[in-house]
């Protein structure tokens, strides 16, 4: 849905390869996913019928910063766990990508100076 501005149709989702659902199965999660104010729905009169098209009302970063976040709030909930897990993915990100490290900690310091204001 990202990928397609003006939005996009049940019929057209079930097209795509990568789908590979029933249309009421599409109907259904598009609902569902509406319900929960995550797409909008915009009808499209046609020809013949009413079309819906459905855009969604978050950006793609926006959704993944939402999903990193909650991760992170179930992670410091574990507890004692939750220092011991951040830690290892501090030392796991130090391995893979040494510029996000430094961004990692650029953001930290920018947010202890925020804090202490």
């Amino acid at each position: 849905m990202w990928q397609r501005p003006d939005g996009v149709t049940i019929r057209e989702l079930r097209n795509c390869a990568e789908i590979g659902r029933a249309y009421m199965t599409i109907m259904t999660t598009l609902n569902r996913m509406r319900k929960k104010g995550l797409v909008d729905r915009i009808a499209v009169k046609g020809s013949k019928v009413l079309t819906f098209r459905y855009v969604p009302r978050f950006s793609r970063a926006e959704v993944e910063r939402n999903v990193a976040s909650h991760a992170i709030r179930q992670v410091l909930g574990l507890g004692v766990a939750g220092p011991l897990l951040i830690s290892g993915m501090v030392e796991e990100i130090g391995e893979h990508d040494a510029e996000l490290l430094e961004e990692l900690g650029r953001l930290v310091d920018e947010k202890r100076r925020n804090n202490s204001k």
